[in-house]
């Protein structure tokens, strides 16, 4: 749905126009109007190959391509119908069963789209916090399109001919007009944080670490760590499956996150965390689980001069970690993690100037990452609040909106820089 939204609202609307014929007994008897058995194909293989796939269980994107013929097929056969417009030779009820069985089919692209709205504002849309609201919407929409399915059998004329057309004729040109323009917007804001991200991963582990998880592929492409591919979540988690490979590294996102949590408890309950990763708009955590699995290669993993400093940060040995951290940068002068982390540990105690140096020099590492101009532009705010210095606000302000230019998603970065132009010096 969320690369083709209105071919997969049409293919909605025509598993429904299927539905209404189902619900009518009439139907069975002289036939699905102008519904064939290849219509009625295609509403079965979406319907089948959507529920084997299912939205919330994971599968290989290639999987789902064998929807898009059945989608298109369906979206084709609405926009036929709108063109060819016939008349209707008596109003008919429409059935119960028709308003049963077209809730499910609703409630679908309804959340997909409560998915997208909540991840505009870098939120989670949660099926067991809001079903039963999607429900009764999903209700309510069907309610309404039985309601306009009958007004409309109960028009006396057609419509113009040319109204349909017309207007057929500009969302199909419309539509992908669009497309190319999200596109050209996609090419000219292209980050480069992916690659930052390698660089910076490459860092902070040591070169005997194995990443594994769904995001260990992307940031493994231009360093040269190890890579496992695993995602989480799959119907029969491998008990052994830490037991057969040596790794000593994961990357997660929440969902992932959550899921290795209940897969693997024993590991994930002495994982540490070491840094979090923006991937576009995605939260992506590292967690050490080296020594925790069993597996004699990744047992024998030595920590990197980065991972000593979180470890002894931890630790509330903070005078040695802030040798290591500083001989890490000096080495590596090439990161953000470190940079982020001295620039933390600098502002909790009220070294602002120290801390703008490291904050700086993360940004300059990666200058188009949102992430880092954002904390940035943070930290420009939280020191002019407690100095009410002018020089401090403005500073804020140019960061977030570098911010709001490279993110893709920029509604709390938007909020956070009206807070800080509305505020007094």
């Amino acid at each position: 749905f969320s690369r083709m939204p209105v071919v997969g609202l049409l293919g909605a609307v025509f598993i429904m126009m299927i539905l209404y014929h189902v619900g009518r007994v009439r139907s069975w008897r002289e036939g699905f109007g102008s519904l064939n058995a290849g219509h009625i194909f295609m509403g079965a293989m979406i319907v089948a190959f959507y529920g084997s796939l299912m939205i919330w269980n994971y599968r290989p994107m290639r999987y789902q391509l064998v929807m898009i013929y059945p989608f298109y097929g369906a979206a084709a056969t609405i926009l036929a119908a709108m063109w060819y417009q016939k008349s209707s030779s008596s109003p008919k009820k429409v059935p119960l069963l028709f308003y049963l069985l077209s809730i499910p089919v609703v409630v679908v692209p309804l959340y997909q789209y409560c998915q997208a709205l909540f991840d505009a504002d870098a939120d989670v849309a949660c099926w067991e916090e809001y079903k039963y609201w999607l429900v009764a919407v999903a209700t309510a929409i069907t309610i309404l399109a039985g309601a306009g399915v009958a007004v409309w059998q109960r028009r006396t004329r057609l419509l113009p001919s040319w109204l349909p057309k017309t207007l057929l004729v500009l969302v199909c040109v419309a539509l992908p007009l669009n497309g190319m323009r999200l596109y050209h917007n996609f090419r000219n804001k292209a980050a480069y944080t992916i690659r930052d991200c390698n660089i910076d991963l490459g860092a902070i582990l040591s070169p005997g670490a194995v990443v594994s998880g769904p995001f260990g592929p992307t940031l493994t492409l231009a360093n040269e760590l190890d890579c496992i591919i695993h995602m989480f979540g799959v119907s029969q988690p491998d008990p052994d499956l830490f037991m057969k490979f040596p790794v000593t590294h994961l990357l997660l996102d929440e969902a992932n996150e959550t899921q290795a949590k209940e897969d693997y408890p024993e590991i994930m309950d002495g994982a540490v965390h070491r840094v979090t990763y923006r991937v576009g708009s995605k939260k992506v955590r590292l967690f050490s689980v080296a020594g925790l699995t069993g597996n004699s290669v990744a047992d024998g993993y030595r920590r990197s001069l980065y991972e000593e400093t979180v470890d002894l940060e931890n630790a509330g040995a903070t005078e040695e970690a802030m040798k290591r951290a500083m001989a890490f940068v000096e080495r590596y002068p090439q990161n953000s993690s470190c940079y982020l982390l001295l620039g933390e540990k600098f502002q909790r105690e009220e070294y602002m100037k120290s801390a703008e140096t490291m904050f700086k020099k993360a940004v300059e590492f990666s200058p188009t990452s949102y992430h880092l101009n954002a904390r940035l532009a943070e930290f420009y705010k939280d020191w002019f609040l407690a100095t009410g210095e002018p020089r401090l606000k403005e500073l804020g302000l140019k960061y977030y909106d570098r911010a709001i230019e490279y993110s893709r998603k920029p509604g709390r970065i938007e909020k956070a820089r009206r807070e800080l132009k509305e505020s007094l010096p």
